[in-house]
């Protein structure tokens, strides 16, 4: 876990964004930032997903021209986590467009707002025209489509993060969901063809091994 990377990331960003250039008001949010991806309750969402997330994004090589706002948001993305209401997005969503305010950053907040709910998974959420959106989704998602070891590891500490909240028919029911025939996991062109298919294979295995649901497709 590499703070330095996390908080030169931010600072860079909200530099190169920075209204009246500079941006050296935004270490209060970093802090907060960095104190909430570090909270020794955070076994899955914390500050390695957001650097993992980071580095995806520097894969991607397409013309974006949301990019920023992209970035700003997979920051926020998780920055609360709340276990029993299902609020986490909204209420990570709304602290990251005040954040955009009070540090007068050129972005754009309802996009940021948009991007940080896009992460909240609805299998009836229709793919939306703005890349961005795909995109967002599909780096969240993307370790689903990790080697077998980090799968296991992200499985183990969903259920740890969760603790006695955790519902295990809810995240059969997840899973189940997720492995629909009719419909991708991924978004993106770029990554069904990296991911897709070994998200299924890991999806399946714990099903069968851990959950003991035997799926066939």
């Amino acid at each position: 876990m590499d703070i330095s990377v996390f908080r030169e990331r931010f600072s860079k960003l909200c530099q190169s964004v920075a209204l009246y250039g500079g941006g050296f008001s935004h270490s209060s949010y970093l802090n907060q930032l960095i104190s909430a991806y570090t909270s020794p309750r955070r076994y899955y969402h914390n500050i390695t997903h957001i650097i993992r997330s980071l580095a995806i994004l520097n894969s991607i090589k397409d013309n974006l021209p949301n990019r920023e706002e992209l970035e700003y948001a997979i920051f926020w993305h998780d920055f609360i986590i709340t276990i029993y209401n299902g609020e986490s997005e909204l209420l990570s969503s709304m602290d990251a467009v005040r954040s955009i305010y009070e540090l007068d950053l050129i972005l754009n907040p309802d996009l940021v707002a948009d991007l940080i709910l896009e992460t909240k998974y609805n299998p009836n959420t229709p793919y939306k025209p703005i890349i961005e959106y795909n995109y967002m989704f599909d780096i969240d998602f993307s370790i689903l489509g990790s080697d077998e070891e980090t799968f296991n590891q992200y499985d183990e500490d969903i259920e740890k993060e969760y603790g006695m909240a955790f519902d295990k028919n809810a995240r059969i029911k997840f899973l189940l969901m997720l492995l629909n025939p009719k419909r991708s996991i991924f978004r993106t062109e770029l990554f069904r063809e990296k991911y897709e298919q070994q998200a299924r294979n890991n999806i399946r295995r714990i099903l069968n091994n851990k959950y003991y649901q035997i799926v066939q497709f």
